[in-house]
């Protein structure tokens, strides 16, 4: 727990030899821990230098490099992302989110969008570094508050204090209050998430992602009706979007509700907007599955299945299509993959109590 000290001693083993690569992640990480940026960088640096294309040290160079000049952090990603292209798909984008926004004259708008795009990786050290440094330099920034303080929560933080200076800065900016819903929907409440989406709705009322969240909030109140129209008023604000279609589809079919008025023919849009979907399929298939139609439901789910193996649900669902065919190694075989998958999530959990109680 000493890092003064552990700094320290590789400090000077460094001066008689070069470190290898994990004590040289050590050391970086203990500057980075201290608040030693500079000399995080260079640690980094050696490191990358030793292991080119390593995930968390590139993104560390690129974000310390970055809080000076995005441009030069290009470097680092670009030459981690050619010697194995593809392989770490983050690097790619955030190649993208730098070039994109090249242009502009904000740093702190530069570093925000880094923020974001790591956010969606859900690297959410690194997203609230991306964050803090838009901060540092747009103490202000509204946006980079807000996406700051749900990173935080995410990390079991309390982010609800940047959240809330963010609205105080700005109330009539939509996506704190997004933000701020999404908070209280993943801390169990759904009252308080669904009192901002209100707000966030007469803010902007065209925007589909609040109706969507509405869904989600009024169903955990219990609000089953209220809750397919969120739903509904999602698809029909953005019909050529399979997203809210599919969550549409998928919310029905949970419930056991309107199965052929509304999860089957929006999980069909969601296959027309997009053939290869493969969550879509698998939602038309156990829509079929639902009103009794087996043919039907094997070829569209055996279809998402070889499009995407790896979707826990549709490895459950054919699990249940192969019991009701009367196949029980074969469903077994289907449960089993969908614990594999999914391991202590819902639907592992529940594939798992379903192979329970098969007969041996």
């Amino acid at each position: 727990g000493d890092m003064q000290a552990a700094m320290l001693a590789w400090e000077q083993s460094h001066q008689n030899r070069p470190l290898p690569a994990e004590n040289l992640r050590n050391l970086a990480n203990a500057y980075m821990h201290m608040g030693m940026e500079d000399e995080a960088r260079s640690a980094f640096q050696e490191l990358v230098t030793l292991v080119p294309n390593d995930h968390d040290a590139v993104i560390h160079l690129t974000l310390l490099t970055a809080r000076n000049a995005p441009s030069d952090a290009l470097e680092h990603l670009r030459t981690a992302e050619q010697l194995a292209p593809g392989s770490d798909p983050i690097f790619e984008d955030l190649i993208n989110t730098i070039e994109e926004n090249l242009d502009s004259e904000s740093l702190a708008h530069q570093l925000a969008l880094m923020g974001q795009t790591l956010l969606r990786y859900e690297e959410w050290e690194f997203a609230a570094f991306a964050f803090r440094s838009a901060l540092a330099t747009e103490p202000d920034y509204v946006e980079a508050l807000a996406y700051l303080g749900l990173v935080l929560s995410r990390m079991e933080m309390d982010g609800l204090p940047e959240l809330m200076r963010a609205i105080e800065l700005e109330p009539d900016s939509m996506i704190p209050r997004i933000l701020l819903a999404m908070v209280y929907q993943e801390s169990g409440n759904p009252e308080a998430a669904l009192s901002e989406l209100q707000v966030a709705a007469e803010l902007d009322s065209g925007n589909p992602a609040i109706y969507a969240l509405l869904g989600a909030a009024l169903d955990s109140l219990g609000e089953i009706d209220q809750a397919v129209l969120a739903y509904s008023q999602a698809t029909i604000l953005a019909p050529d979007v399979p997203d809210f279609w599919l969550l549409l589809a998928q919310f029905t079919l949970s419930r056991e509700i309107e199965i052929s008025t509304i999860a089957i023919p929006a999980a069909r849009n969601v296959v027309s907007l997009d053939a290869q979907n493969a969550a879509g399929l698998d939602a038309l298939g156990f829509g079929y599955y639902m009103l009794g139609n087996l043919p039907m439901a094997e070829r569209l789910l055996t279809r998402s299945v070889r499009i995407d193996p790896s979707l826990a649900l549709t490895q459950y669902h054919l699990g249940l299509l192969r019991l009701a065919q009367g196949e029980v190694s074969r469903a077994r075989a289907a449960l089993e993959r969908a614990i594999r998958i999914d391991g202590d999530g819902q639907v592992g959990t529940i594939a798992q109590l379903t192979l329970e109680n098969l007969s041996p």
